[in-house]
Order: C-alpha cells, then structure tokens, then sequence
C-alpha cells in the first residue's frame, strides 16, 4: 500500500487498520521515513513509537527533527525521554536542538520521576535565560515553559515570528515554571 492511500485510509476512517499500520512500519524502515512520520503524528499511532523512535539517530537532520517533533511534540511520550534530553542539548543541527527543547516542555507534565523533571525543567530555564544561546533556542526553550505549564499552542506566542526576549517573554510565566518544577532545585 503506498503512503498516498495509507493517507487516505487515515482520512477516511480516522484511524489505521493493523495492516495499514503494518505497512506504514515497513515505510519508516524505508529509505524516505519522512512522510511516514508525519502520517504516524497526524493518526496519533502510538503502536509506531517505538519504530518513530528508531530514526531520532538519522543521519538525515529533518528526519530527526520530524521523529522528535511527532514523538515528543506530538504523541507527547516521555518514554523517550533521554533522547530528547540529549537532542535538546547536544544535537549538531539548531533545528533539531529547537524542537526537542520544545518536546522537553511538552513531556514534562507526564514524567513521573522528580529528578527527571527537574532535569528537563532546568534545560529549558537555562536555555532561555542563556545570552549566549542562539535566540531560536531560546525561543524554543520559552515555547517548553508554556508547554510544561499546559498552555496551548494557540494561545502561545506564533512560531511564525521572531520573539522580542524583553518584550514577549512572560516573566510570571517564567516563574511560574521554576515554582513548579525547580521549586528546591
């Protein structure tokens, strides 16, 4: 079955029989998991996380950031964890950095283990607050806050801009977080 009438099974039942499911894990095991990855965030199709998970080490920088945005930003699956933590601080492409920052901030809610929140939580404090962090991480950093405090994505600042750090960072929303999740940090 090809990836167009994977589509559009998903689109017409709104959601993937097991042998479309199937074949979609033999396209992300494929030369191109791209569109397969996106497919897999758009049907929320959780029985593929772990094959999803598989390609965060691709070669391929977008590849890498479409299987950590739809995992971590997405699916919102904190098994995955350390990955996006290790993505967040130490992948070589800023745009991979960026959506594993945000994905830091949209799993957070969901980890249970304190030490781990406060691990992701003070990443993102530090990444925003960082004069010497490139300024798309630091936006990304501030789009985690609001995820891990449970803003939506409407009522967050758009991503289709630049922000003004002095101007559109929200500082009750910063220390809101740190109250949160570094409060004896």
């Amino acid at each position: 079955m090809s990836l167009a009438r994977l589509r559009d099974e998903f689109a017409e039942r709104g959601w993937l029989t097991e042998s479309a499911v199937k074949e979609l894990r033999h396209l992300l095991r494929g030369s191109d998991p791209y569109s397969a990855i996106t497919l897999v965030g758009d049907a929320k199709e959780r029985r593929l996380a772990g094959d999803v998970a598989a390609l965060l080490q691709a070669g391929d920088s977008m590849v890498r950031w479409n299987a950590a945005n739809v995992l971590f930003t997405r699916l919102k699956d904190p098994t995955y964890f350390d990955q996006c933590l290790a993505m967040a601080q130490q992948d070589a492409r800023l745009h991979v950095r960026a959506v594993a920052l945000c994905g830091l901030g949209e799993v957070l809610p969901s980890l249970e283990i304190s030490a781990l929140r406060k691990r992701a939580a003070s990443t993102l404090v530090k990444t925003l607050e960082s004069v010497d962090e490139e300024l798309g991480l630091r936006e990304a950093a501030y789009e985690g806050i609001l995820a891990g405090l449970g803003v939506p994505p409407p009522k967050r600042p758009p991503a289709s801009r630049h922000l003004d750090l002095t101007e559109d960072v929200d500082p009750e929303m910063v220390r809101r977080f740190k109250g949160q999740y570094l409060h004896d940090a």
